[in-house]
Order: structure tokens, then sequence, then C-alpha cells
């Protein structure tokens, strides 16, 4: 998991604790991008329940909406893959650029349902993902690969910081 920011688009965050959404005073987007393992064994009819949890630390400016999607990685190029360590704004492994332009909102997969919720107010964010979960089983062999973006620059600041973590079958997100 990491954390683009255009700001400072040459820099990588792959190794921040903290992931970052929205737009900060000077107008410039962060988007955050994360990657999921599922076991491609499972059953998808089984799938009942899949919560997304962004665990809220941080909420600067005023509330404002922003997306999470399915990022397509079939856009990088067969065996390609964006490498958390080196992605940056600018590139998905710290040298070849995002096939759909900077930020990597450009690679969102037009098939998969988009998810909007509010940055830039305090609390936890939970997004119901049991389609973007049986969708991944189906026909990704289990690769689940996620982008929260903002399209456009709306011009106020209007963001927040999460701490992502995973949770184990039988334990409820907070």
């Amino acid at each position: 998991d990491t954390w683009l920011d255009e700001a400072n688009p040459l820099l990588s965050h792959g190794e921040d604790v903290t992931l970052r959404a929205g737009e900060n005073a000077s107008s410039a987007r962060q988007h955050i991008l994360l990657d999921f393992d599922i076991d491609p064994n499972l059953n998808p009819l089984l799938v009942t329940s899949a919560i997304l949890v962004f665990d809220f630390e941080e909420a600067r400016g005023v509330p404002t909406v922003i997306s999470l999607a399915r990022l397509d990685v079939q856009n990088l190029g067969v065996n390609e893959d964006w490498v958390d360590e080196t992605a940056n704004w600018e590139t998905y492994d710290g040298v070849t650029p995002w096939p759909g332009g900077a930020g990597a909102f450009g690679d969102v997969d037009p098939e998969e349902p988009v998810y909007d919720f509010l940055v830039g107010n305090t609390g936890n964010v939970k997004l119901f993902i049991v389609d973007l979960v049986k969708d991944a089983i189906e026909n990704h062999g289990g690769r689940l690969s996620l982008v929260v973006y903002k399209s456009l620059p709306s011009g106020n600041e209007s963001q927040s910081a999460y701490a992502s973590r995973e949770t184990i079958k039988g334990f409820q997100p907070r």
C-alpha cells in the first residue's frame, strides 16, 4: 500500500504508515493505492461480506467527496504491476509512466463500481466492497488492486490521513 502526492510527483511513500487522500492547501491531490491477494479458490457465491475500513488519524480543511475504484492493472502491460515501494504520482514502478496519466486515476476499471466517500472530516470510513471482492476472485485470480482518487482539484484544502490494516476472518473492523 502507498499514497501518491501531486505536490511531490516523484516522491514515493511506500514506507509510510499513514495513507493520505484528498487535496492539500495548494490544491495538489493525494491518492491511495491498495493491493489485496484473495484466495482465488474461494467460491465467490459464499462471499457475503467484505468491508474495507480506513482507520482515521487526521483531517484538514473542509469535507469533500473522493472515490474508490478497482485499478485496472491490465493497463500496465503483461506481467507488470505497480510497486508500492517505488510508485509515485508519475510512475507505477518508479520508472514507467501510468498508462492512463499521472495519479493512477486514469487507470480505473470502467466496468466496476465506484464508491464515493468524504475526506476532510473525522471518523473511520467503512466501505462494503463485496462486488469488488467477488470480481477479484472470478476474473483476476484473487488480485484486488484499488485506487482512492480525486479526479479534479476543487481549490479547497480537504484531506484525511488513515492507517490501514487487514482484518482476519472472524474479527469485525471497528
